[in-house]
């Protein structure tokens, strides 16, 4: 249990040591502490599931959509000069909402109630899009398709607060994970859109999205714990 908590500890620093460079320094080095933060988390959710000699369906579907999320994250450094790497970065996370939802509904089969929720907040994003006259040229289509994936992954995170089949701690855990991957999304698509990717949008986006995901891989440790 130990080991646990000293991997979330190194996280932690590492994160600020980031968030550091991108506030006080004018070159960030995201090559290396972004990265390193978000190799991190990955490492936290498979610690996570050596810890409890657990190799279930969920937690292996739950570790393959942090790996996912370390290479999302590597194509989006902007320091890249590699060929539509933004294109590469946002299909890897949308491979790493696929493995959450995968890994979510191996312990809480799809209900009808997840569609319907699913549609109505899709249906306000798609809404809000073209009040706001937000124009993603030839991206519209790969995007619509994420946005699919992120708000239904974020439905099914949301769904373990009513089921709860690893107790209440790790249902909330999931839930608040979910949801802070959906806020850090939304709050990167409105700076790309409208323009405004100011440092305090930015700061919220790192923010909601590590502590999101740092949620997700300390969930596999609850998992099996039963708190």
């Amino acid at each position: 249990m130990t080991g646990i908590y000293i991997c979330l500890a190194v996280f932690f620093i590492v994160m600020c040591i980031y968030l550091y460079h991108i506030i006080f320094r004018e070159n960030s080095h995201e090559k290396i502490t972004k990265t390193a933060t978000s190799v991190m988390f990955f490492i936290t959710g498979v610690l996570s599931m050596v810890l409890t000699k657990s190799f279930s369906f969920s937690s292996i579907f739950m570790c393959l959509g942090l790996l996912f999320s370390i290479f999302g994250d590597f194509f989006l450094i902007k320091q890249l000069k590699i060929r539509h790497s933004f294109v590469i970065g946002v299909t890897f996370f949308f491979l790493a909402q696929i493995s959450y939802i995968t890994a979510f509904t191996g312990s809480i089969p799809l209900r009808w109630f997840d569609f319907a929720v699913f549609g109505f907040i899709e249906g306000s994003a798609i809404l809000t899009y073209k009040l706001m006259n937000f124009d993603a040229k030839s991206l519209k289509l790969p995007l619509l398709i994420y946005s699919s994936g992120l708000c239904f992954m974020a439905v099914k995170a949301v769904s373990f607060i009513f089921v709860r089949p690893f107790g209440i701690y790790h249902a909330f855990v999931v839930a608040t994970g979910g949801i802070l991957f959906l806020i850090s999304d939304s709050v990167l698509g409105y700076s790309i859109f409208s323009n405004r990717n100011s440092l305090k949008s930015r700061l919220v986006n790192l923010l909601t999205y590590y502590f999101g995901q740092i949620l997700l891989a300390f969930s596999i440790f609850l998992m099996f714990m039963q708190y």
